[in-house]
């Protein structure tokens, strides 16, 4: 193998595939990259089993040939480089050889024979959104997965197609949080459930541009990702997602539209104090047009105010801060809806206009 690339090239392609580098595996080679050569293009791959991420980097190719280097110490290796052109060759041995101005630095590899296949996935089932759609598609919904593994198909987020409508699904048990889209021309009905380290790393290399697109196919356990010159593949999730539309609630008897911002504010500012507390949480009045929150722990107390529209019954009602926080934060619109239905019935949090989002929070019991 010989070819020639500059170094802020490899450095960029290195940092997007070692982010399905695993820190423990019980397969060595699996933490290293895998270099292939290809036309005018370097072809990276790395992967934990479970995830893989392939991307291409632009370089001069003078002899074709293929190695696997620990992915960790040549993106650092790289990284140290000076800016410019490098040079790298490689002879029987899988050895790597760098040069850049007056720096050389060679980097012992592994045969590529042992490096695990990408997975087959059939574009049977395939759909096309914006990079940064799906980004935010993830960024505000993802957060409400389970971290408990007793309960696999929780771990995870459900990406839904649904006569022309996808929803993107994540609950834990003690809050959801749903984001909807619908989507133009004919897509095939699909349900799938991808792992939260995955949509964590699919986040982070997804493109902030509506005008970059994403080709996603899921076949069988299989998902792909194909932007430009990456593509990213993730094993799902087995198993039957919750049935999330019975827990929804349709009806409310308190409802509650409210400046996005402002009650933020004052949930914030809350926590503060929330968290010095044993329990972590916040109380919420809502009557009189206004919503009064208050914090109480050792350290002291917290009492917020503010305006409110509010329609139906008087209502008091205690949250776990940090459940309220997350959904809070993952709102952009200028103000929202809560509704409530009693003091230990879920607080729906949704758009004043249209549907394109649900978040939904258990509250918990206190005593007067």
């Amino acid at each position: 193998m010989r070819f020639t690339c500059q170094v802020t090239d490899l450095v960029e392609g290195l940092s997007v595939a070692s982010r399905a580098l695993s820190a423990r595996t019980t397969q060595p080679i699996l933490e290293g990259v895998l270099i292939k050569t290809g036309e005018d293009l370097l072809k990276l791959t790395c992967s934990d089993g479970s995830i893989s991420i392939v991307t291409q980097v632009p370089a001069t190719i003078e002899d074709d040939g293929d190695l696997v280097l620990p992915g960790r110490l040549f993106l650092e290796v790289m990284r140290k480089l000076p800016t410019g052109e490098m040079k790298a060759s490689s002879g029987d041995n899988f050895a790597l050889t760098v040069r850049c101005q007056g720096s050389r630095t060679t980097i012992a590899g592994q045969n590529p024979v042992n490096y695990p296949a990408l997975p087959l996935v059939s574009a049977q089932n395939s759909f096309i959104l914006p990079q940064k759609l799906l980004g935010e598609l993830i960024e505000q919904t993802s957060f409400a997965t389970s971290s408990d593994e007793t309960r696999p198909v929780l771990t995870g987020s459900l990406l839904e197609i649904e006569k022309g409508e996808l929803r993107m699904v994540a609950l834990d048990g003690f809050r959801l949080a749903m984001r909807l889209e619908r989507l133009s021309g004919d897509t095939a009905e699909i349900s799938a459930i991808i792992p939260q380290k995955a949509l964590t790393e699919i986040a982070r290399v997804m493109a902030d541009d509506e005008t970059q697109m994403a080709m996603i196919l899921i076949g069988g356990s299989q998902l792909m990702i194909n932007m430009d010159v990456t593509q990213f593949y993730t094993t799902l999730i087995e198993g039957e997602f919750i049935k999330y539309r019975q827990i929804i609630p349709k009806d409310w008897k308190t409802r509650a539209k409210v400046s996005t911002a402002a009650i933020s504010s004052c949930v914030e500012r809350a926590s503060l104090m929330a968290r010095e507390g044993r329990n972590n949480l916040i109380r919420m009045s809502v009557s009189g047009g206004r919503i009064v929150i208050t914090a109480n722990s050792e350290s002291g107390d917290v009492y917020e105010e503010l305006d409110a529209e509010i329609e139906g019954e008087d209502l008091d009602i205690a949250f776990n801060v940090r459940y309220m926080m997350d959904m809070l934060r993952a709102i952009h619109d200028e103000e929202v809806y809560l509704r409530f239905n009693s003091s230990v019935s879920p607080c729906l949090i949704c758009p004043v206009e249209g549907d394109a989002y649900t978040y939904l929070v258990l509250p918990v019991r206190v005593h007067a």
